[in-house]
């Protein structure tokens, strides 16, 4: 039984500047699984991962595909020790 009054709505959502996100991305990069590094850069020339936005699959580049539960076992753990999460 849900009791209580609702949460506000959410009115306005500020996305992170581009500083912030650098800052995520290298804190990521030094805390992840080495074979995770550049993950969150999917896509990039850098990074060996792509991110396919219809089927919303991680894959190597030329290589096999990541599991959803792979990539949030490792998101989560990562976040955890990086104190995000």
């Amino acid at each position: 039984m849900i009791t209580g009054k609702p949460l506000p709505p959410v009115t306005e959502v500020t996305p992170p500047d581009t500083q912030r996100l650098d800052e995520l991305i290298a804190q990521w990069d030094t805390n992840c699984p080495p074979f995770y590094k550049g993950l969150l850069e999917a896509g990039s020339a850098t990074s060996r991962f792509v991110y396919d936005k219809a089927t919303m699959i991680y894959s190597v580049k030329g290589g096999r595909e990541l599991t959803h539960d792979e990539v949030k076992k490792v998101y989560g753990e990562t976040m955890t020790k990086i104190g995000v999460r």
